[in-house]
């Protein structure tokens, strides 16, 4: 339940779910395993949505059947094969992101599901071939996937350019025409003792509609032109971390962490005409650095003293739009610019 009456808002929504699983695990040989199953899930989705001169009724029945296949194969001490398919859905319902309340011209954002919204479901397929190496007193261990995600009935948030008479401004989720989401993820673990650990990891993918999808779609000619796009909005085609850890007797810790972001697409709300444009952002580096001193005063209690600089190179984002009648949604890429730390933390032994 949520409601706002002064914006004459309201959600009204029960949803009850039972669901049925089964699995089955052979293992032909010591190398081989295979897994399958699957869930019946059964699903009641009742409720009434509100939003000034919009009024909704929620009212679906939803049975869906997932199955799923995985199996795993050593090639030898070293290689191992994995692959899998596995089946997910969404039901045509108000999840908790679909109740956050934006801004934009000064007026609230409100969300509203389509009266004809349907089920999404996804049918994901994945394969992993992975090696493992002891190096010396070290250990090496390297990862490249494989994916490919076809997306059904995909639920897609548009921009409607309707305006009620209080101000507030409408988005609707509906049913996209079907998408797809592939790529390559590819990680590199290396311990080369028990106080040195690296981790990395990358992934490049592809995320985008089989059609040209409507994000913003005005009422009239003056409120702007129609925008689509088949791309997925605020989903980088580039991402992945590297972590070092250094460890010296258990005393002092230090550590550097990146994420890296690569572009996305990201839709701004106009401040002069409350249309919506695309904006391509850059490349983020978000690094941090920490370092940390243990140490015991008498038998019990232990101290931790740290402190170090978060988003070090301030990779952050330089267009944020200002002013009372800002899009408050407008915003990507780390979520802090540079930011200096010191922490203290006291614990009991016993």
């Amino acid at each position: 339940e949520d409601e706002i009456p002064g914006y004459e808002r309201v959600v009204d929504q029960r949803v009850d779910n039972v669901g049925v699983y089964a699995q089955w695990e052979w293992m032909p040989s010591a190398r081989l395993k295979f897994l399958t199953g699957a869930r019946f899930d059964y699903s009641n989705v009742v409720g009434d949505e509100q939003l000034g001169e919009f009024s909704r009724r929620i009212d679906n029945d939803i049975s869906v059947l997932s199955p799923r296949f995985t199996l795993m194969y050593d090639l030898d001490d070293k290689f191992q094969f994995r692959g899998g398919y596995a089946r997910g859905f969404r039901a045509p319902q108000a999840f908790n992101e679909d109740f956050h309340i934006s801004s934009a011209g000064g007026e609230p954002v409100f969300v509203l599901l389509s009266e004809s919204l349907e089920k999404e479901t996804s049918d994901a397929l994945t394969g992993s071939l992975s090696y493992t190496e002891l190096l010396g007193t070290g250990q090496l261990n390297t990862v490249i996937q494989g994916f490919y995600t076809q997306l059904n009935n995909p639920f897609v948030l548009v921009n409607t350019g309707s305006q009620l008479p209080n101000g507030s401004i409408v988005e609707e989720v509906r049913n996209g025409n079907g998408a797809f989401v592939s790529g390559i993820n590819l990680e590199v673990n290396y311990a080369p003792s028990k106080a040195i650990t690296w981790q990395s990891g990358f992934t490049w993918q592809m995320a985008q509609f089989e059609e040209e999808q409507v994000i913003y779609e005005p009422e009239n000619p003056q409120e702007g032109e129609l925008v689509t796009s088949k791309d997925f909005l605020r989903t980088p085609e580039a991402y992945g971390f590297v972590n070092v850890n250094y460890d010296i007797d258990g005393r002092w810790n230090f550590s550097l962490s990146n994420v890296i972001t690569g572009p996305m697409q990201v839709p701004e709300i106009l401040q002069s005409t409350g249309a919506v444009a695309i904006r391509n952002s850059d490349w983020f580096w978000d690094s941090t650095v920490k370092a940390s001193h243990h140490f015991h005063i008498g038998d019990r209690l232990h101290i931790e003293v740290n402190a170090g600089v978060q988003n070090l190179f301030d990779s952050f984002q330089d267009d944020f739009q200002v002013g009372p009648t800002r899009d408050a949604g407008y915003i990507y890429g780390p979520a802090r610019p540079r930011t200096y730390f010191f922490g203290l933390k006291l614990s009991n032994n016993d």
